[in-house]
């Protein structure tokens, strides 16, 4: 189950149907249609869209319209951890290929892909959206510091970002378990 972060609605898989309820009167405003097929889903942050997998695509459905808002197919099953905290990017998993993408959701945009030495598990990025956290296989937690890439790269926060990290694109650090 997932509650959005504003509380209005929350969205849970029973018996692999997706379901999204307004929390507000507890009417349910989207339901998958086909059951048994949905695995993982998420919520953006600030607008009336939820993000699932079903067979090697994600689906990006705007609940409150019912209408679908676009489809991405891979060749290989996605995971991902959650959206950034301002909703403009999403980070997805590839357990296969032992990675990790930052994306421009609305422009279908790869921005960043981390590599790891084993396969992906999770995700999830800090409240200010500068810490990305991934997990593996192997025994460590990997934390990403990395330049504010949601900012124009003339503005000062960028810039006095990128001073700080000394003109690294991130830093790692393996935390032992």
């Amino acid at each position: 189950m997932e509650l959005r972060g504003d509380g209005a609605y929350a969205a849970t898989i029973i018996n692999g149907l997706l379901s999204v309820v307004r929390i507000a009167d507890k009417t349910v405003v989207f339901q998958s249609a086909r059951p048994g097929t949905v695995r993982q889903f998420c919520l953006h942050p600030l607008k009336p869209i939820i993000v699932y997998e079903i067979e090697e695509s994600l689906y990006f459905h705007n609940f409150e319209e019912d209408r679908l808002l676009d489809v991405w197919d891979f060749k290989e099953t996605m995971r991902w951890g959650s959206f950034s905290p301002d909703g403009t990017r999403l980070f997805t998993l590839n357990g296969y290929f032992r990675t990790a993408q930052v994306w421009d959701w609305e422009h279908h945009l790869e921005l960043l892909t981390l590599e790891h030495a084993s396969r992906v598990n999770a995700a999830d990025i800090s409240a200010d959206g500068l810490i990305f956290v991934s997990t593996d296989h192997d025994p460590n937690v990997r934390l990403r510091i990395a330049l504010p890439w949601w900012l124009d790269r003339d503005d000062p926060e960028f810039q006095r970002a990128a001073d700080a990290l000394m003109d690294q694109r991130e830093l790692a650090t393996d935390l032992d378990r």
